[in-house]
């Protein structure tokens, strides 16, 4: 199935909001130390039996790292996400996301979403979220507003560096004084 609007994103269809998020997602899960390479992708446009209609127009994706941070912060930056690791996933371990605001994701993604603000995993039944990870899902940000946070959160690190090498230099110019005001009141008592 091709879609008019599929892009693509390191060789897979996805749609034009998949394109923008995941490089956004990377940078931060970069910065913070999470990955140090980028996300394998394993699906974002397709039609894979076990994910329903979920990703058959865009909005969602599945990577192939688990990493229960990696489904942590794509919550705070705009996205439902879970690792899916356990019971029928054993055998196809991957996190799983969906991006809310996406205008082309599938209302089974759209229910994803839903079940995640009201407490679910996201899947058919009634097994609850992560507690850890709902705590993410506030405040409430669309993909959108998740890359604006990320951006936010870059330039508060640039300034966390600067303010970090200014009290460096600080404490530098500090040490240079006393030593020179102590060779100084050394010189004047030698010449009293």
């Amino acid at each position: 199935m091709s879609l008019p609007y599929a892009v693509p994103v390191r060789g897979k269809p996805g749609c034009p909001c998949d394109a923008e998020w995941i490089p956004a997602l990377e940078e931060e899960l970069l910065e913070q130390g999470i990955i140090t390479k980028p996300l394998t992708i394993a699906q974002l446009i397709g039609m894979a039996s076990a994910s329903a209609l979920v990703h058959s127009r865009g909005g969602a994706g599945d990577i192939w790292e688990t990493d229960e941070r990696i489904s942590y912060v794509a919550r705070q930056m705009g996205a439902v996400s879970w690792p899916r690791v356990t019971g029928s996933f054993a055998n196809n371990r991957h996190t799983h996301w969906v991006l809310i605001g996406c205008p082309h994701l599938h209302q089974q993604g759209r229910n994803q979403i839903t079940e995640a603000y009201a407490g679910g995993d996201g899947l058919l039944g009634d097994v609850p979220d992560d507690s850890a990870l709902h705590a993410a899902l506030w405040p409430k940000r669309t993909w959108r507003q998740g890359i604006a946070w990320h951006r936010e959160q870059q330039l508060r690190r640039r300034r966390i560096v600067k303010l970090e090498v200014a009290r460096a230099r600080r404490a530098k110019w500090r040490r240079w004084t006393k030593r020179a005001t102590t060779n100084i009141d050394r010189l004047k008592a030698l010449t009293k």
